[in-house]
């Protein structure tokens, strides 16, 4: 931290920090003010189960009130990449270049103590300011990820494709088989384990009838569509979490018809609007996402470093 900056910064076990008043306080004013998740799935799942060993930063103001929140969070363990998160307090957004350079600072720093591979800062809308610090702390932008959203309508079209609930005690293995396949070579989604599962399970927006299975007369898993609820005062929003097809089934018209099987669940729970995440280079989700109504409404981009 330079030697003009007003504030310092602490660091503390995530699932302690998640703990705190006075982060939950900021990170509940980030979703308010901004209207999606201050932190990934992926970090919060971490944080609140302790399933990885995620760090956490608090950016504290001369009053030692938290101006920013910030975690870093393995991909794996061991880490070969560690997904750093930052949170700033809307109370505190005028002084976001200072506050983001001691956040960034403190948990690369931290994170390259512990000799991993790479840290990659995830980032909402990027800003000249945020490209800015990127590139003093050694990060460059290496990935997109695109938002898409639509209005589900009011219409019910009974998809064609039969699928069923998910059946806990039953389905895990063959879940995890055709998630694996699917995403062999994905960043994030690949190498899911029973774990994984658990975690989201134990999570609060988890709801079993949102998660449906297709299986051809044999009883195999084909493919599946998760999807999830963000509760919000004003305006809740559905979202297609995880749509994965059995690759062998793959140009069948499987994940269209899974991804609307989806959409008709989230409406028969009362969802007007959907949305859903797919990388910028996967031209062919992205394509079959355009078809069914969703339209690109922002941009995440990683800024990332080797060690």
């Amino acid at each position: 931290m330079t030697a003009q900056s007003p504030y310092s910064v602490i660091d503390i076990d995530a699932f302690e920090a998640l703990r705190r008043s006075s982060v939950r306080e900021l990170l509940d004013r980030c979703q308010d003010v901004d209207g999606r998740p201050p932190l990934s799935d992926h970090a919060l799942s971490a944080a609140t189960h302790r399933t990885l060993t995620a760090r956490a930063f608090a950016v504290l103001d001369q009053s030692l009130n938290p101006a920013a929140y910030a975690q870093a969070t393995p991909t794996a363990e061991p880490a070969p990449t560690w997904a750093l998160n930052i949170a700033i307090d809307p109370l505190s957004r005028t002084d976001r270049a200072r506050i983001l350079d001691s956040a960034c600072r403190a948990a690369i720093e931290w994170v390259r103590r512990r000799d991993a591979a790479s840290v990659q800062w995830w980032c909402h809308e990027a800003t000249a300011t945020d490209r800015a610090t990127a590139e003093r702390h050694g990060l460059q932008p290496t990935r997109q990820l695109l938002e898409m959203q639509m209005h589900l309508g009011y219409a019910s079209t009974r998809p064609s494709l039969p699928t069923r609930q998910f059946i806990t005690g039953v389905d895990e293995s063959a879940l995890l088989e055709v998630n694996n396949l699917a995403f062999e070579h994905h960043p994030d989604q690949s190498n899911w384990t029973h774990a994984s599962l658990e975690a989201r399970f134990a999570s609060d927006w988890f709801d079993p009838t949102g998660l449906l299975v297709h299986v051809d007369d044999c009883g195999t898993m084909l493919g599946f569509c998760w999807t999830k609820v963000h509760r919000s005062p004003s305006s809740p929003i559905g979202e297609i979490y995880v749509l994965a097809v059995r690759p062998t089934h793959h140009g069948r018209g499987l994940g269209r018809s899974l991804a609307e099987a989806g959409m008709q669940s989230l409406r028969d729970r009362g969802i007007e609007r959907a949305m859903l995440f797919v990388d910028a280079p996967n031209t062919s989700a992205r394509e079959l996402y355009e078809r069914l109504g969703f339209a690109i409404t922002s941009t995440t981009t990683a800024f990332s470093a080797s060690r």
